[in-house]
């Protein structure tokens, strides 16, 4: 039996990105097994560690011992402890990073595995037909029960509800106990859906369901693209596809790029799975991640519901992985570990020979450019399911607009659009990817734009609290009466945020009810949901947001979408700049005309000729994919080549120019056939106090050079001269801000 053991001790640190080797005490051999969490003596204190591999001896001549095992069986299975050493090879993180990455926060910290979960009271069948007319005390409990889900004890005495109340309702069999609900909400706790029947599919929605069934029957790792146009039914195929999956006694992973999605997904999936779903998400607790991670390792949630960080949800049998809108750059993770979910997702797949679907209106050019490139199979559906056809788009030239002497935020054609709507009674959607209430602040006198004094960007007014905030570091100001530079009092508001949207639909529309999304009016815990529902229900009638809205969701009274401004993605200093625009354009005007009603989409912009702008307003996919393929050929940019960004960032500006130096000396030594760009500063030069200089590797399969450039990278931080710099890979970046 081996003696000793490779631990991964959990500091993060480049001198500690390996593991050590311990002994094994006679008395821990049965418990010390790979993916246990151990604790360590390292230098002068004890460390929590992971334990990676059994050796029969060790790599050094004196060890120390393993102090103590954690829990009665290991944190980490077989596939996990694989699959951090892959993405510490790809994503150029280190070991820990991407172990962190694996398991929830609270497990981290020493919480138990086998920890008893918490029980819910559930209302029984019974309780319907029950007569509480002569007990209010009960009656309350089950009202408060009906009206926001099954409830743990704890919580009912927190309301007030006494303990002899609730054993009441137990002993007349009006309640029960159960474990953990089986959907986590980010709110209040709400009803479960009701049960619900599959869907009569359609000629191409049979075509597709047939092409998944036939690839999960043959139990071997493959990749699909499904093109299906806004409303052409993904979301019915997926759910098929996956009932398909379980019957074969394997699981499925859904992963949705926005928390806002969640709440009608959460509906979609346990009306269909119900009590074998479990959501993961980072509006989730502790205690709530915790749970749903446990149900998921003990097999009694076969379906996986979740953001980006759910790929790694702990499913031991997966047939089937769902990426809806796969097209979407928060599927990326912009902290160490940088991963994305859809490489993840293919590793996963290729793991336990499952299939992978990646589903959108819009794919990026890369998955799109792989499945015709033989590198995936693609799969289309070119019409909707709905009774309505796409709608058609109204490009509105607000230079014209200008010419003609109308300086409203809204145009006219979109201004006599919602009039109609809301004396029809049927529901608007404006769309517009600013929060706040204008993008900047500007004196009329002398041209002084203010300024974040930590990052170089403009401050973001915000009417409602009448500060000037930055979105990056979060600083704020009073609104200034006068100019700081030249005391001058022609202080103007310059481009529209959803706030400043909101208060002239107010203006223009007073007996209107709205509902704005966006990161601040959802960044209280179940405001997603809440938001969702009430428009959903129709107490709204017009939804204003950002991004969030512009994908997934299915209000079938919306019958116009407005797009505030078009350019606000195309004129970033990003070479994905006009595929963004394009997919957002195109997403959004697939939110009109879903239900009964026809819908209608007008778009306002600057640049009605980009070829973008031109391609979303025909729906039309093929032509932007053809135009932006060969802008990306002639550049050489992805998906003809892989990048790989090295950041560097310090506040000391000289320091950081110095080590960009260095670090460029030793990626010369190393980049082979790549092209070296920079160092230069990034588009942000100045964040959060720190200056930012950037280079990019460019070259094809830049996969492979991982060794050499992490071989770089090490150097440069292990043997630099003490520069207070930070450096950051990135493989792949979606964005480069």
């Amino acid at each position: 039996m081996p003696e000793y053991a490779e631990v991964l001790i959990d500091l993060v640190s480049d001198a500690l990105d390996r593991p050590f080797d311990y002994r094994i005490p006679e008395h821990l051999r049965e418990k010390a097994v790979p993916g246990a969490a151990v604790r360590v003596p390292f230098g002068r204190r004890v460390y929590r560690g992971y334990l990676l591999r059994l050796r029969l001896r060790p790599a050094v001549e004196e060890v120390r011992e393993i102090i103590a095992v954690e829990g009665e069986e290991p944190l980490l299975q077989k596939e996990q402890l694989a699959l951090l050493q892959w993405m510490a090879h790809r994503f150029y993180c280190r070991k820990i990073e991407a172990l962190h990455a694996l398991l929830p926060a609270s497990f981290r910290e020493g919480r138990p595995l086998a920890a008893r979960p918490p029980r819910f009271l559930v209302p029984t069948g019974a309780a319907a037909a029950a007569d509480l007319s002569r007990a209010p005390a009960q009656r309350k409990v089950m009202e408060i029960i009906h009206k926001r889900g099954p409830m743990a004890r704890r919580d009912l005495l927190r309301l007030g509800v006494r303990s002899e109340t609730l054993r009441a309702l137990l002993q007349k069999g009006l309640l029960r106990e159960a474990e953990a609900r089986a959907v986590a909400d980010f709110g209040p706790a709400a009803p479960l859906p009701p049960p619900t029947a599959p869907l009569a599919l359609n000629e191409e929605q049979k075509r597709v369901f047939g092409e998944i069934c036939a690839a999960l029957a043959e139990r071997r790792a493959a990749k699909m693209l499904l093109h299906g146009v806004t409303a052409s039914g993904k979301t019915e195929v997926y759910l098929q596809g996956i009932a398909c999956c379980l019957e074969q006694g394997r699981g499925a992973l859904v992963l949705l790029p926005e928390i806002s999605l969640t709440p009608q997904m959460i509906e979609l999936f346990e009306g269909r799975f119900p009590g074998r779903v479990a959501v993961l998400h980072s509006r989730l607790t502790p205690a709530e991640k915790a749970e749903q991670w446990r149900r998921i390792r003990c097999g009694a949630a076969p379906v996986v519901l979740g953001a980006r960080s759910a790929v790694f949800a702990p499913l031991e049998k997966i047939g089937l992985i769902v990426i809806d809108e796969e097209h979407e750059h928060s599927y990326k993770q912009e902290d160490a570990p940088r991963y994305h979910a859809r490489d993840v997702a293919w590793w996963r797949a290729r793991y336990h020979g499952a299939l992978l679907l990646l589903g959108s209106a819009t794919p990026s050019l890369e998955s799109y450019y792989a499945a015709q490139s033989g590198r995936g199979r693609l799969l289309e559906m070119s019409t909707r399911a709905t009774p309505r056809e796409l709608p058609p788009v109204t490009v509105v030239d607000m230079r014209e607009e200008l010419r003609q002497g109308h300086r409203h935020i809204f145009s006219r054609p979109l201004l006599a659009a919602m009039e109609e709507v809301l004396e029809r009674g049927e529901q608007a959607l404006l769309f517009l990817n600013r929060r706040g209430f204008a993008g900047f602040v500007l004196c009329r006198e002398c041209g002084c734009v203010l300024r974040c004094p930590h990052c170089a960007v403009s401050l973001t007014l915000h009417l409602d609290r009448e500060r000037m905030i930055c979105h990056y570091c979060s600083y704020e100001e009073p609104l200034p009466r006068s100019c700081p530079d030249c005391k001058g009092v022609q202080i103007r508001h310059f481009s529209a945020g959803t706030q400043r949207v909101e208060s002239e639909v107010k203006k223009l529309f007073p007996q209107a009810s709205l509902v704005r999304m966006d990161s601040d009016t959802t960044a209280r815990r179940g405001a997603h949901q809440h938001l969702y529902r009430r428009f959903r229900e129709g107490k709204a009638d017009i939804l204003i947001g950002t991004q969030m809205i512009a994908k997934g969701f299915d209000f079938p009274r919306v019958t116009l979408v407005g797009v505030v401004a078009a350019d606000t993605a195309l004129n970033l200093p990003d070479f994905r700049a006009a595929e963004r625009t394009f997919q957002l354009l195109t997403q959004v005007s697939g939110r009109a005309g879903r239900g009964h009603g026809a819908g209608k989409v007008i778009i306002q912009t600057y640049h009605p000729r980009h070829y973008s702008i031109q391609a979303a307003a025909r729906h039309d996919y093929h032509a932007f994919y053809a135009a932006e393929l060969e802008r990306r050929r002639a550049l050489l940019y992805p998906p003809f080549t892989d990048l790989v960004r090295f950041l560097l960032s310090g506040y000391d500006e000289a320091a950081v120019w110095e080590a960009a130096a260095h670090l460029r000396e030793l990626l010369e030594e190393c980049r082979g056939e790549a092209e070296l760009l920079g160092p230069a500063q990034a588009p942000l030069y100045r964040l959060k106090k720190a200056y930012r200089v950037h280079a990019m590797l460019k070259g094809e399969r830049l996969a492979s050079a991982a060794p050499r450039l992490r071989k770089a990278a090490r150097e440069f931080r292990l043997h630099r001269p003490p520069w207070p710099v930070r450096l950051a890979v990135d493989f792949n970046p979606q964005v480069v801000l």
